[in-house]
């Protein structure tokens, strides 16, 4: 979870640096961003629900 959730902050930074670059507008760079929080949100629910399995199963 750790390396898709730092591939995750990866890729803001390549939205937030192509926006700077003008490869894209601001409209796009806001729904792009929103779409990475949302799975951001995934991949932590993702590693809770995991973490709870695990230590129900000890």
């Amino acid at each position: 979870m750790f390396i898709a959730f730092g591939s995750l902050m990866e890729v803001e930074t390549l939205i937030t640096i192509s926006l700077r670059q003008n490869y894209l507008n601001q409209d796009l760079t806001d729904n792009l961003l929103a779409r990475t929080d949302e799975i951001g949100k995934m991949i932590s629910g993702l590693q809770k629900s995991l973490k709870l399995k695990v230590s129900d199963s000890l």
